[in-house]
Order: C-alpha cells, then structure tokens, then sequence
C-alpha cells in the first residue's frame, strides 16, 4: 500500500494539472501524511514481530534456568537448615506441618493420628 501510495503521490505532485486544483492539492497533502504515517506503522509492526520472535525464543532457557536456580535455593535453604522441617516450610511460605511430628507420628489433640501416605 505505502509503495502503490509513494508511486501515485510522486506521480500527482509532478503533474502539470495540479497547480490550479487546489482541492486536489489540499486532499493529496493529507493522503500523503497518512501514507507516512501507514509507513511509521509498518516499521514499527515490523520491530514488534522481531522483539516478539525474540522474547519467545529467549522464554524456553530462561524458563528452565528459573527452576534450576528456584531448586537450587530451596536446596540450599534444606542444607542451611539440616532438614528443619519448619525452615523448609516457611521458605516456601507455609507454616508447619500441620502440627503432627513425622518422626514420632505423634499429633496434638483433635488431629488425626495418621496422615495419607504414612505406614
């Protein structure tokens, strides 16, 4: 479209004719603005294709080194706190675990005394 437009603008400006119509001078000054403007449009989709088709080839590694570098934390939080339960629960954002001891099997009142997956 701006092509066929550059052509047809360059082709109208250099007409003899267009000197004494004024309507014709008047309404081809304002196509040609648009057709700049449809340009400045084309150039800017044609950035955006390329910015996109950038991220979207960037996403896959950085996704896998964001849970890489996720477990790598939450591994070294388990090490700093020597298995902790607690710790390691707090580091993801949960209290506790739920108040029973894994390790004695032993709850607190009105708890069930086993868990699903405990034998």
């Amino acid at each position: 479209m701006v092509s066929a437009g550059n052509k047809a603008i360059a082709n109208i400006t250099a007409s003899a004719a267009l000197a004494g119509a004024t309507d014709v001078k008047s309404a081809l000054a304002q196509w040609s603005t648009i057709n700049t403007e449809l340009a400045a449009n084309n150039a800017n989709k044609a950035a955006g294709r390329l910015q996109l088709d950038t991220a979207i080839t960037a996403e896959a590694p950085l996704v896998r080194r964001w849970g890489i570098r996720r477990r790598a934390v939450l591994s070294a939080i388990e090490i700093a706190g020597d298995g902790s339960a607690e710790l390691v629960l707090a580091s993801r954002g949960r209290r506790s675990t739920s108040g029973c001891s894994r390790s004695t099997r032993t709850c607190p009142e009105g708890r069930p005394r086993t868990r699903p997956g405990w034998r």
